[in-house]
């Protein structure tokens, strides 16, 4: 059966029209993939574990006719930064298998990044080994690296932290620079201050740290 000129005529008008309804209608939200930016976080393990109960009150086991949730089946300590592995497994039908790993190897290095940030984190701050021994060890009863990989980490942070100072250094020289010469602060009428410090006391130290500062900005020079 052949249609009317105007019967085509209503048919691509209602087919327009409803094409037309189709593109104004908001588009089914789509499920994809988040990145996630690479981030630290220290933690304690009772947060894991809260987060896992909180994940079996919202959900239970995949399996069918599995109303199981997860439960932990084993822990197991690693490195010495008292990071943790923890298995978590269905308590239905053991099919369901979660690990969950408290810490990830350093990029080319074979020591765990809790490990290393604690050492980094006490040496940042002022401390030596005694006092990261002490606190971790003596004090929270937390496995520690040993002293020599302590300075090992420190060995390895030093080139950085260098970098770090001397463009520090080199910033605050150059805003010195810039200053008109006749201005106080500026690098032919700088203001300075100074101090040394030595590993053990006493000025006959081998080991010691001098410090020039600008004295009216505070900047390291």
């Amino acid at each position: 059966m052949e249609l009317s000129d105007n019967e085509k005529a209503g048919s691509s008008k209602s087919s327009k029209a409803e094409s037309e309804e189709d593109s104004s209608a908001e588009p089914p939200p789509k499920k994809c993939k988040m990145d996630i930016e690479r981030r630290f976080f220290v933690s304690e393990s009772t947060q894991l574990f809260d987060f896992v109960e909180q994940v079996n009150r919202t959900s239970c086991c995949s399996i069918p006719d599995c109303r199981g949730i997860l439960v932990v089946s084993k822990v197991e300590p690693t490195g010495l930064g008292g990071s943790l592995n923890v298995w978590f497994m269905c308590s239905g039908c053991e099919k369901r298998s979660l690990m969950f790993q408290g810490s990830a190897l350093a990029e080319g290095s074979k020591r765990r990044v809790v490990g290393l940030a604690l050492a980094l984190a006490f040496f940042l701050s002022g401390h030596g080994f005694a006092n990261f021994n002490r606190t971790l060890r003596q004090y929270l009863g937390i496995s520690c690296i040993s002293k020599n990989r302590y300075y090992n980490v420190i060995k390895l942070a030093y080139p950085h932290i260098k970098d770090i100072l001397d463009e520090m250094c080199e910033e605050e020289k150059k805003n010195m620079q810039e200053l008109s010469q006749d201005e106080l602060g500026s690098w032919t009428r700088a203001v300075v201050t100074s101090d040394g410090v030595w590993h053990t006391r006493g000025h006959f130290s081998k080991n010691g740290s001098f410090i020039v500062k600008n004295y009216l900005t505070g900047g390291l020079l």
